[in-house]
């Protein structure tokens, strides 16, 4: 079964999240039987983003989601004119001029509930965590994500469970002008020395078995899918999308030499 992907209409501002470079927004959204929802949305139109990170965002997400991999809950929601002139407040006037710089659709994820936290640095994670993690190490490294590192874990935590989120840095060979590297090198996952789960995970092969079975699920006809939820809208979905397809071929096809290379990146024990 194709992986859904909830559209909502934003319908009630609540504030900016955080101080992220792209100011993302939790926005409240209502759903079909009158409840609501609240939202962490990436504001499309904002100065710092390119028109490929929103197809990064929602590929990755909606990969993650097949892989089984614990990502929040995708989402696209509309920003409206009437919800950019009327249901941001007058006095919030940065809220506003980025709102109407958003009308149109945008990337988001459903905002997780209280209790998670910043997977913290520094100290060993969970035990229970060390599959997850592992895991993310492995799907970072094959959608070129150099962006989960000790300064921005882009992960958070409520006891043994996780959630991770925030690919507009995937696929970074988009910005590299010779294009993606060979998956099946090692040298191809330096940036994964980075990775917040790099000093807590052994040169295990069998730690990636589970998600290199999971991948044998992505076929064309799921690409195909993916393509077909980006918003016609958006100007990245006819310049970067093949790139990204392209690469992912390359990883189905070379699943299991890019994972053995990915096992080489972490020390021996």
């Amino acid at each position: 079964m194709p992986t859904p992907l909830p559209t909502l209409i934003a319908t009630r501002w609540i504030d900016f999240k955080g101080s992220g470079r792209t100011q993302p927004a939790l926005i409240g959204c209502d759903l079909p039987d009158g409840s609501e929802i609240e939202c962490v949305v990436k504001l499309n139109g904002h100065k710092e983003s390119a028109p490929h990170q929103p197809i990064c965002e929602i590929v990755a997400a909606l990969l993650a989601v097949d892989l089984g991999l614990p990502i929040a809950d995708p989402i696209l929601v509309e920003i409206t004119p009437d919800f950019a002139n009327h249901a941001v407040p007058v006095t919030n006037s940065a809220a506003r001029m980025r709102c109407q710089q958003a009308i149109g659709w945008s990337f988001a994820t459903r905002h997780l509930p209280p209790g998670f936290s910043i997977l913290p640095v520094g100290k060993p994670p969970a035990r229970q965590l060390l599959p997850s993690l592992a895991e993310l190490y492995a799907f970072d490294g094959l959608i070129q994500n150099a962006d989960r590192s000790s300064l921005n874990p882009n992960c958070l935590v409520k006891g043994n469970e996780l959630k991770f989120f925030d690919h507009d840095q995937a696929f970074g060979f988009l910005l590299d002008i010779w294009g993606a590297a060979p998956v099946s090198k090692v040298e191809s996952y330096g940036f994964l020395k980075r990775h917040i789960a790099h000093p807590h995970l052994t040169q295990d092969r069998n730690l990636f078995q589970r998600i290199e079975g999971a991948w044998e699920a992505i076929t064309d006809d799921t690409l195909n899918h993916y393509l077909s939820l980006i918003p016609d809208a958006w100007p990245g979905k006819k310049t970067s999308f093949p790139k990204i397809e392209a690469h992912l071929k390359v990883v189905h096809t070379r699943l299991a030499s890019a994972l053995d290379a990915i096992t080489l990146t972490i020390p021996p024990t």
